[in-house]
């Protein structure tokens, strides 16, 4: 909202903006592209207002998309490395911080134990989960979005399932979506990825 009120002395264009970002970057990008100027997101911290977040295409990198398939996601690339899974899902896990339910006891894998417990406690952690996921939101409005992601080991621990599941959501509301993988480099690294997506971006602006 602050670039489009200030697109004058910034020298931009506000009708041709895009967002860009990897890991937690990404899984920003995947919320602003899938919200896209939701006016019921927009909030009121930072003033600009009158402007709404809304962009014209995105490209997210290796970024957590569905909180409540990062577990299982990981289990699919990783199915003998129980540590790699309790890292995704466990109660020390990056997802367990995001949700603010982190310790003994707790973590994103404690939350989906307890799908249909009836305590207050566990259905607002899974309103909570599930208001977190990027998915959640994509709708026809969503913004084009670019996925970039890699397989196995990669000092980014983000299962690869998390931006497929981020494609197919995008593929049933009809909204275009470009998934690039490679397993040569770190995720995204590879040149002609890079050149795919910056492809994709600049032919929606």
């Amino acid at each position: 909202r602050y670039l489009k009120a200030h697109h004058e002395e910034l020298g931009i264009d506000p009708e041709r903006m895009a967002v860009t970002g990897g890991s937690m970057g990404g899984y920003l990008t995947g919320m602003i592209a899938a919200v896209n100027g939701n006016k019921e997101f927009e909030g009121d911290i930072g003033g600009n207002t009158d402007m709404d977040s809304s962009v014209k295409v995105a490209c997210a990198g290796f970024g957590p998309m569905d909180l409540f398939g990062f577990g299982d996601d990981s289990a699919e690339i990783w199915p003998a490395r129980p540590e790699k899974v309790a890292a995704s899902d466990g109660p020390f896990a990056p997802v367990a911080s995001m949700l603010g339910y982190i310790g003994p006891g707790k973590g994103m894998a404690d939350i989906k134990a307890n799908m249909f417990n009836a305590d207050p406690k566990y259905a607002a952690l899974r309103k909570k989960a599930e208001a977190a996921s990027p998915i959640t939101y994509v709708n026809p409005d969503s913004a084009p979005l670019c996925l970039i992601h890699g397989i196995f080991d990669c000092g980014i621990q983000v299962p690869f399932g998390q931006s497929v599941r981020m494609f197919k959501a995008y593929s049933r509301v009809g909204v275009k979506s470009l998934l690039l993988c490679n397993t040569d480099c770190e995720y995204g690294e590879d040149p002609e990825v890079k050149k795919a997506a910056v492809e994709f971006v600049l032919n929606r602006l």
